[in-house]
């Protein structure tokens, strides 16, 4: 049957639109009901869509359950969510709320994943859905033509790697936050060419840590550093100080676990100093 008629249609279906075209321009009654009719078609074809929708499983938002302080290095527990969902909840899109975090329109969430991805708290999520009118009624702070303005870190949160293991080996295991060699030239007064240089000619100790192939130190093992600095002019006796108390405080001997991408460790602080 279905054969049948697209054939006779593609005989007489251009003779029969001309005449309904006709009818629809000269007969006021008969283009009413073919308006009715479309409108019709319409709202049940919407109908239909909406229930489609409906029977779709609905897509839950990946939470995660700990996310990593930036200012500290410090994992820390609760329910957080990527900036997609943040924007999301805004009603606005990720790259807005980057421009607002800029603009200082709202503050720059601190916490990150392991990846270095930005991730906000649940409640801090439902504090700013609650002020959504708010938000988008307030004009950002526009810069001149050509100036982009830079989110001030502090040096924590600049060199901040994460939060990893440590295991010891007088068996303890100990989350630790971890920096780049950037945070101790910070503290030292040094440059990082310089630090290089200063490994090499065995006047610092290296870090028997890496993490995604970079040295990676502690905050203790920086402190020491720091310490040894203040009481020892002589790059001899620094490095004597500090490789002795690393080795006190059991860092020359521990195990780093669950870093990404883990390369080979250097090579572990001579402890008798240089020769």
């Amino acid at each position: 049957m279905g054969s049948k008629f697209q054939k006779w249609y593609r005989d007489h279906g251009k003779t029969l639109n001309e005449k309904r075209r006709e009818r629809f321009a000269s007969d006021p009654d008969y283009a009413t009901r073919v308006r009715e009719q479309r409108r019709e078609s319409d709202r049940r074809a919407a109908e239909a869509k909406r229930q489609a929708r409906k029977l779709q499983r609905p897509r839950i938002p990946t939470a995660y359950d700990e996310a990593v302080d930036s200012t500290t290095g410090q994992r820390e527990k609760g329910v957080f969510f990527t900036i997609s969902e943040f924007a999301k909840a805004l009603g606005v899109t990720p790259q807005t709320v980057r421009l607002w975090e800029r603009s200082e329109k709202i503050e720059r969430t601190r916490y990150r994943s392991t990846s270095g991805y930005r991730l906000y708290p649940l409640e801090y999520i439902e504090k700013k859905a609650d002020e959504r009118g708010t938000l988008k009624s307030t004009p950002v702070r526009r810069l001149p033509r050509g100036v982009r303005q830079r989110t001030r870190k502090t040096a924590s949160e600049r060199y901040c790697l994460g939060s990893y293991r440590l295991d010891f080996r007088s068996g303890e295991e100990r989350d630790e936050a971890f920096f780049s060699v950037g945070l101790l030239c910070h503290v030292l007064g040094i440059s990082t060419n310089w630090h290089g240089t200063l490994v090499r000619k065995k006047r610092l100790p290296d870090t028997p840590f890496k993490i995604k192939g970079r040295r990676a130190y502690t905050l203790g093992m920086i402190e020491a550093a720091a310490s040894a600095q203040n009481d020892h002019s002589d790059w001899t006796d620094l490095h004597r100080a500090t490789t002795a108390a690393w080795t006190d405080a059991g860092y020359t001997t521990a195990t780093l676990r669950g870093a990404p991408d883990q390369r080979a460790q250097h090579e572990r602080p001579d402890p008798t100093g240089p020769e």
